[in-house]
Parts: structure tokens; C-alpha cells; sequence
């Protein structure tokens, strides 16, 4: 990344984690470890998920879990890559990915009548989805989609890794 594409990298992350705590389902999902976590009341405030220093679910760091007996689930959210668009070098592509990983103990949900599985992983996407899909969150325009992959980090944990792309003037 250049000089002239890394302005204002902080500028989306926050960007991201406003739009982030306007979902109470998206942070129910993170932070009860339980299989109905939309039974629970709304948050007053959902940025503890990511201010709560014993409990943090949501990351703009790398992060790691190696340990079996951790029952959690997590969201990491990393600027991937800021480029210059070559045929305009006003203008810079950003990549934003997030890292949606779960203990495997915590994968499944209780299912309603209508469904034969829930699996909070998928749940977690689709909510991130909901909000980050064709939006101006990340830049000008609207935020696409780039690609979701299974991602392994060990035995016990296991996500997603779910890729959007924005758009934004070079020096913004």
C-alpha cells in the first residue's frame, strides 16, 4: 500500500463498527454463547462488544484463539488492501475482511419449525450481509461483494472469512 492509499484506513474501521452496532442480532449472535441468543434483550449499549475488556468480541487487531475450553465467538474486522485504481489514479479500491470464527461447540442454534439446521456462523454472515451489502459504509458508492471462504484457524475454532469491496477518492 502507498502513502496515498493508506489515508484514513481508522476512517472505515470506525465506519464499519458504527454500522456494526446498529444490529442487535448481528451482536446477540457474538456475544451470548448460547443456542437462542435472540431470546435475550436488546443491548443499551452494543459497544461493549468490542469495549468490554474480559468479554471482547469484536476486533480491529489480529487475533487468535487457541484454546479448546474458550467458548466464544468472534468478529475481526481488517483492512486488507488499498490500491490504486489503474485506470484512474484519482480513485483507490479498498478490501475489507471479516474474520467471523466460533468455537465448534457453538456452531449450532436452535432451528425453528421452518429449518432444519441454524448455525451461528452463517447467522453472523448473514447479518453482516444485511447491513454491509450494496451500502456506502466503506468509501463513495455502494460496498460489494467479493467472496466468503471456510476458514480453519484450528481444531476448535472455525469460521468464515467474508470480503467486501469499496471504492474512494485517493485522497480521502
Amino acid at each position: 500500500m502507498s502513502d496515498t492509499t493508506i489515508i484514513h484506513l481508522d476512517k472505515y474501521l470506525n465506519s464499519i463498527l458504527d454500522k456494526i452496532y446498529t444490529s442487535q442480532n448481528l451482536c446477540k449472535y457474538l456475544y451470548y454463547d448460547v443456542k437462542d441468543p435472540l431470546s435475550y434483550s436488546d443491548f443499551a449499549d452494543t459497544s461493549i462488544l468490542f469495549t468490554e475488556t474480559d468479554n471482547k468480541k469484536i476486533f480491529t487487531t489480529p487475533f487468535s484463539i487457541d484454546n479448546a475450553d474458550i467458548q466464544k465467538s468472534t468478529l475481526t474486522i481488517n483492512i486488507s488492501d488499498s490500491t490504486v485504481v489503474p485506470d484512474n489514479v484519482f480513485y483507490k479500491n479498498i478490501k475489507v475482511d471479516f474474520y467471523i470464527i466460533s468455537n465448534v461447540r457453538l456452531w449450532e442454534l436452535t432451528a425453528s419449525a421452518a429449518k432444519y439446521t441454524a448455525l451461528r456462523t452463517n447467522a453472523i454472515l448473514h447479518e453482516l450481509s444485511l447491513l454491509f451489502l450494496r451500502t456506502e459504509t466503506i468509501g463513495i458508492g455502494y460496498n460489494q461483494y467479493s467472496n466468503v471462504e471456510r476458514f480453519y484457524p484450528n481444531q476448535w475454532f472455525a469460521g468464515y472469512v467474508y470480503c467486501l469491496d469499496g471504492i474512494d477518492f485517493v485522497t480521502s
